[in-house]
């Protein structure tokens, strides 16, 4: 969300989001240093 103060100005799904981690670990996420954040890049092959 974009706000401009208390008015949100823009609201719109901009990309992908990934997030990966060890296949061993079962703790939590990102904040935690658990798994990280990844680029994807998606091809019609």
């Amino acid at each position: 969300n974009c706000r401009n103060k208390d008015k949100v100005v823009i609201n719109s799904q901009c990309g992908y989001l990934m997030r990966t981690k060890v296949s061993s670990s079962n703790e939590g996420g990102v904040a935690a240093g658990f798994a990280v954040l990844d680029s994807i890049l998606l091809t019609d092959e």
